[in-house]
């Protein structure tokens, strides 16, 4: 197989979540993290299209989890979070991504699952470690991204078997900032007050409900 024809096997193979175009491509020898012109590694476009077992397979391939999309600098990590994939949360997880990175405007995967309310990513991400007193360039942390999307009930999104629940995600987070502050961290200082703040601005009573108590 020709190098140009393998490259795009790989490519649209990971999008597709073709696991045997995928393992022929590789066979041929092409490199795991070639980009494509949009600068995508495989590794991208297999996690935002929620093909666990070809990121499994890539990853065991040597793609690198650290590898940023050139438009943004989002991991494949934050496309899989974004997109509320758990189960490529998971094998991104297990194979050694950065938990807490950061894209361009200092999102991280937290940020992206919380804007969508997918409390099973959230989870996931809390779980294994993630930091909830990130702000992103616009002062956000994931709390008060999830407050705001808690009040507006973000377009598109509906609860159902993907896990959407703001509220929910609301108490997860809130539960996580809590933790921090008990900790000691200076950085997660204040994440009560503004998650109420941000809650109570958007009318989501229940999320007010949930996040009063927490106000100092």
């Amino acid at each position: 197989m020709a190098a140009a024809a393998a490259k795009r096997q790989l490519l649209a193979a990971a999008e597709e979540g073709n696991l045997a175009k995928l393992q022929s491509a590789l066979a041929a020898g092409v490199p795991v993290d070639v980009r494509d012109g949009e600068g995508r590694v495989a590794l991208h476009l297999a996690a935002a299209g929620g093909h666990a077992a070809v990121v499994r397979a890539l990853l065991a391939a040597g793609s690198n989890p650290s590898q940023r999309r050139h438009e943004d600098e989002r991991t494949a990590l934050h496309l899989a979070a974004e997109e509320g994939h758990v189960d490529v949360v998971s094998e991104l997880l297990a194979g050694g991504s950065e938990v807490s990175a950061e894209d361009f405007d200092g999102s991280t995967p937290l940020h992206c699952a919380a804007h969508y309310g997918n409390v099973r990513v959230v989870q996931a991400l809390l779980d294994a470690g993630a930091k909830v007193s990130i702000r992103n360039s616009s002062g956000q942390t994931p709390l008060l991204v999830a407050a705001e999307a808690c009040g507006c009930r973000w377009m598109g999104q509906e609860e159902g078997p993907g896990g959407y629940d703001y509220v929910d995600v609301v108490r997860r987070l809130l539960a996580a900032a809590e933790t921090e502050q008990r900790a000691g961290g200076a950085e997660a200082e204040g994440l009560g007050s503004s998650g109420a703040d941000a809650a109570a601005a958007a009318g989501e009573e229940s999320a007010v409900e949930q996040l009063a108590g927490a106000a100092p």
